[in-house]
């Protein structure tokens, strides 16, 4: 081969090299339970669009007060605690005491005239194994009433934990802290709930 040649060759054969690596399919989780660099590929893909289309479901239920479609976003015994700056943390325990929370929740709204809205940054994953996930997300949430005048009132962070099961994402747990206390008393955004025993 003439010599002036040789080093075009030697790079050609390094970018066939190179992009047949970036080609390949991921078809593994990550090896490790620690979190990974957020750029990250190796993680199954339709199970992370499911679990970032549940975070779509529950804001939907949540802000067209869809109770069915909420409920059905987490496990029998998913759990959630709320820790609002000024008030004790409140939890609620179980599917069942979650939708007769939600429903007497959507029953004030409704009867106030009150609408919410919550917009949420995409899902972080802290993790993501074949069976669970950790997410965290990011929003603001924006409340009007009679349909006029929204505004932003309250920002707010939520940690999630996630599990798969018979091949079906859903919520188990859900740790929400809010940035400053709430506009409605608290006995209307999270009625029948006490705080939790120290």
């Amino acid at each position: 081969m003439n010599r002036s040649l040789l080093p075009v060759a030697i790079g050609l054969l390094s970018f066939f090299a190179s992009s047949s690596a970036w080609s390949e399919p991921s078809t593994g989780h990550p090896t490790s339970p620690t979190p990974t660099a957020a750029g990250d590929s190796r993680f199954d893909v339709a199970d992370r669009l499911a679990i970032t289309n549940l975070f779509g479901a529950m804001i939907r239920g949540l802000d067209e007060q869809e109770l069915d479609l909420l409920v059905s976003t987490v496990t029998p015994d998913f759990w959630a605690e709320y820790r609002i700056p000024g008030s004790p943390v409140l939890k609620v325990t179980g599917r069942d005491a979650f939708r007769a929370m939600m429903a007497q929740r959507f029953e004030i709204l409704k009867k106030s005239g009150i609408q919410r809205r919550h917009i949420i940054t995409p899902p972080y994953f802290l993790e993501q194994t074949p069976e669970t996930a950790r997410v965290s997300i990011h929003f603001l949430n924006c409340t009007s009433t009679q349909k006029k005048n929204w505004h932003p009132f309250v920002s707010a962070q939520a940690h999630f934990q996630v599990i798969k099961r018979e091949g079906v994402w859903q919520f188990s747990s859900q740790i929400e802290n809010t940035d400053i206390p709430l506009d409605l008393p608290i006995t209307e955004l999270l009625p029948g709930l006490k705080p939790t025993e120290k």
